[in-house]
C-alpha cells in the first residue's frame, strides 16, 4: 500500500495541473484517489452519462471519441474534469487502448478540493476551455 500511495503520488506530481501543490497538498490529493486497473478496451465513460468521478492516467493509453474527433492520452493525463465542472452529463466516450491503471477522484472530493484551492480550480478550468475549444467543429 505503502509504494501504491508513493507511486500515485509521484503520477499527481508529475501533472502540470499539481505542480503548485506542496507535500501536504498532494498528500490529501493523493489519499483521495482510488486504484482501477482495467483491461483493453474497456469503456470508462459514455455521452450522456452522469459525470460523478475524474481519472489520472498511471499506466496505459486510452482513447477519448468526442464530436471534434479522437485523441490518445497515455500517462499523466487526466479526464472527465469537464462533466464535474460543468455539471452537465458526459461529451466523450473514453476506452482504454491498453491495460490501464488509472486513478480515480471521486465528484465530491473534486468538488472539495477547488473550493479550498484557487490556482488548481483556475488551472483547470483553463484546460478545460482549452479541452472545449479543441473540441470545436473545423478546428485541429
Amino acid at each position: 500500500q505503502k509504494r501504491d500511495f508513493a507511486a500515485a503520488a509521484a503520477m499527481v506530481a508529475r501533472a502540470p495541473l499539481f505542480r503548485h501543490l506542496d507535500p501536504p497538498q498532494l498528500a490529501e490529493l493523493t489519499a483521495l484517489l482510488r486504484p482501477r486497473s482495467l483491461p483493453p478496451r474497456y469503456t470508462v465513460t459514455r455521452p450522456g452519462e452522469h459525470g460523478d468521478a475524474m481519472y489520472f492516467i498511471d499506466e496505459g493509453e486510452v482513447v477519448v471519441r468526442a464530436r471534434g474527433g479522437r485523441h490518445v492520452l497515455g500517462p499523466g493525463s487526466f479526464f472527465g474534469e469537464l462533466a464535474l465542472l460543468e455539471g452537465r452529463p458526459r461529451s466523450a466516450t473514453v476506452t482504454t487502448l491498453t491495460a490501464c491503471r488509472l486513478l480515480e477522484l471521486g465528484a465530491g472530493d473534486f468538488h472539495r478540493l477547488l473550493a479550498g484551492d484557487e490556482r488548481l480550480r483556475a488551472a483547470l478550468v483553463g484546460e478545460a476551455r482549452r479541452r472545449l475549444g479543441d473540441e470545436e467543429p473545423g478546428r485541429p
